[in-house]
């Protein structure tokens, strides 16, 4: 039986480690299907640096050599806050970058991409590989991500799904690779205002690392690593391929397909849904 919190998501980090391990000992060993000859440096540099990421320190009062800190309190819990605030949200920034280089360079070397066309060629490739099956997880960050959101972010998403319901097919299929493009272009294009916090002094409930800003990143993350597990996925799909170690089982079963641990590899009960073979698709 599957339960909520075997399909509950991993942390970000841990997905990015799960990633980057299935690729470096599991598929470069692949002998058969797209996946061969291909450089997977170019998708395994980016995720060494991404989970390598532990922390990020700012000090939003360098600037200042007024020294309002040292006499006023208040000044110094809301720099204090600031600082905090900064932090968590440049280190997501970071991650997010070093994810969407992940993205685009396989794209590039397993779609066929350009950087004139990254998204299209991403589709192209989905929809001549039938990828009509969505992992678990997608329907949940992509509301997630159109609920935190910038309004500006919104209404390029609404625009894209409005046009592309007039057209043959359905751009929601793929409404998740949308959202990660518009909001990662709104994020590193310098769109987005500099966050400050809601709240700072010793009562506060107000957490930095709960921030809006900061969670707003943070999804957006998780949905450009599930576009590359999809894209990984799509490669496998009609490949019996099995991974090259026996780490996903139990040491004495028969190895498993990569396709099936690309299945369910972001979740949190992965041993146990390759162990009880419950497979769930979103």
């Amino acid at each position: 039986m599957i339960t909520a919190e075997a399909t509950r998501l991993v942390a970000t980090r841990e997905h990015i480690v799960r990633l980057w391990r299935l690729i470096s000992r599991d598929i470069l060993e692949t002998t058969e299907s797209d996946a061969t000859n291909v450089n997977w440096d170019a998708i395994l540099g980016p995720l060494h640096i991404a989970s390598s990421i532990e922390s990020i320190s700012a000090d939003t009062n360098h600037v200042d050599d007024t020294e309002s800190i040292s006499y006023c309190g208040l000044a110094a819990e809301y720099e204090h806050m600031h600082s905090e605030l900064i932090s968590h949200y440049v280190k997501q920034l970071t991650v997010l970058l070093w994810t969407w280089i992940a993205l685009e360079r396989g794209i590039d070397v397993l779609c066929g991409g350009s950087h004139r066309d990254r998204s299209g060629a991403l589709i192209r490739f989905m929809k001549r590989k039938s990828g009509t099956s969505r992992l678990i997880g997608v329907d949940h960050l992509e509301r997630e991500a159109y609920r935190l959101a910038p309004s500006a972010v919104k209404k390029r998403i609404d625009s894209i799904v409005n046009s592309q319901r007039k057209t043959s097919y359905s751009g929601t299929q793929y409404l998740f690779l949308h959202i990660a493009r518009e909001a990662r272009n709104h994020l590193l294009h310098g769109n987005a205002p500099m966050p400050t916090p809601m709240d700072w002094g010793e009562d506060t409930e107000y957490r930095a690392e709960d921030d809006s800003n900061v969670e707003f990143v943070g999804v957006i993350t998780q949905l450009t690593l599930l576009t590359i597990q999809t894209l990984l996925y799509l490669i496998f799909l009609n490949v019996d391929q099995t991974a090259g170690s026996d780490r996903y089982g139990d040491g004495t079963s028969e190895l498993i397909q990569i396709k099936t641990v690309l299945r369910v590899l972001h979740l949190e009960g992965m041993f146990f849904l390759l162990e009880q073979q419950e497979l769930p698709f979103g």
